[in-house]
């Protein structure tokens, strides 16, 4: 089933949903089966994290399907930063380029590699700093505000959000990426005083479900999993242990498990994070 014959077959079933205007993705494909990813125009604002799935089989019938069928209503207002600082932010959160943290060393002067180490005692480690996992360098071509999922009044909902859309590199599709427009700098998908991280594989067995990322010593990492029809939505919140006091920028390769309520069979596994599908382990 092509990515336009799988839409035109999931546009009655969105049509009758209220999302005839959503934009849609129909690049995931998962065995014979074409998934439509649909993500509504709310309040005249795109959205993401709201999404809509059909999934199309190769006869052309729709087969499954997960969303939100309520339209949401207007809880408030709220001040919002401009797509320049928001940029910023994003920025920040991804570290910059060339960065480099200390070594960890627990002594103002390291132990040199010819000092014994005895039984409980700590290894020598290398004074030199290390660098951290390269970052991604991505061009922005254009941004525009809209919605994100979030928590509003304690409960799911859409919160604004910048979309910043990027241009795709060797011949990728461009694809968009969100950060929250709040003025205080709040996150609203993450629990107070903690942000998200993206994950870049998973693995899974016996309903555990396990993401692998890259994440630094002095946060609490857990794992949120939204569980739907054709895939699993995955969440990585990173909690700061102390927010006020400095820490050692280390990013060292981690893993955060959750039990899914079903077996994941074919379901694709979705960062929340980059809107991405991550690959399997191995």
């Amino acid at each position: 089933m092509s990515e336009e014959a799988a839409k035109a077959a999931a546009a009655p079933v969105l049509a009758a949903a209220g999302q005839s205007g959503a934009a849609l993705d129909a690049r995931l494909v998962q065995g014979s089966v074409r998934v439509v990813a649909a993500d509504p125009v709310v309040d005249g604002r795109p959205t993401k994290g709201w999404t809509t799935q059909v999934s199309v089989g190769p006869d052309g019938r729709v087969v499954a399907g997960s969303g939100e069928l309520k339209a949401p209503v207007r809880a408030g207002e709220q001040p919002v930063v401009g797509a320049a600082e928001a940029l910023a932010r994003l920025n920040r959160s991804s570290g910059g380029p060339d960065r480099t943290g200390p070594s960890g060393c627990a002594s103002a002067v390291p132990l040199t590699t010819d000092d014994p180490v005895g039984p409980g005692e700590t290894p020598p480690c290398d004074p030199e700093p290390r660098p951290m996992k390269p970052p991604r360098t991505e061009t922005v071509t254009g941004a525009v505000l809209g919605l994100a999922a979030g928590t509003v009044n304690g409960a799911r909902g859409l919160v604004p959000a910048w979309h910043f859309q990027v241009a795709g590199k060797d011949g990728a599709p461009a694809h968009t990426v969100v950060q929250p427009a709040a003025e205080g700098g709040q996150s609203a998908p993450a629990p107070s005083g903690a942000r998200t991280v993206p994950g870049f594989s998973y693995a899974e067995a016996d309903r555990k479900l396990t993401v692998n990322f890259w994440g630094g010593v002095c946060s609490t990492y857990a794992l949120e999993a939204r569980e739907e029809a054709g895939s699993v939505t995955v969440r990585i919140t990173d909690t700061p242990n102390d927010p006020g006091r400095a820490c050692i920028m280390i990013a060292q390769e981690m893993s955060v498990s959750a039990t899914l309520k079903q077996p994941l069979g074919t379901r694709a596994v979705v960062d929340a994070t980059s809107g991405k599908p991550l690959p399997r382990q191995g």
